[in-house]
């Protein structure tokens, strides 16, 4: 039963620790560097969109990287941050 759960609960002691830093876009779920990292792997940027809110980039895939204050989303493009340039 521990092979099942520890990826989930290795996840809980993150969240625990460093706060919820990288979540996923769409679910919200808590996520980590090292998946960021996977994501992005070998993947182009599109586009980098700086605002008073935060930094949007769009990568190949329809992959986004959004950095706002200190928590990190990412995964499937859902249309960007608000904000003015």
């Amino acid at each position: 039963m521990y092979l099942l759960t520890e990826a989930f609960e290795g996840r809980d002691e993150s969240a625990k620790q460093y706060g919820e830093r990288y979540t996923l876009l769409g679910t919200g779920w808590v996520s980590s560097f090292s998946e960021l990292v996977r994501t992005f792997m070998g993947k182009g940027i599109k586009e980098i969109n700086v605002t008073t809110e935060g930094i949007n980039i769009r990568f190949s895939d329809d992959l986004t990287f959004q950095m706002i204050g200190r928590q990190i989303r990412f995964g499937q493009h859902d249309g960007g941050i608000g904000g003015s340039p």
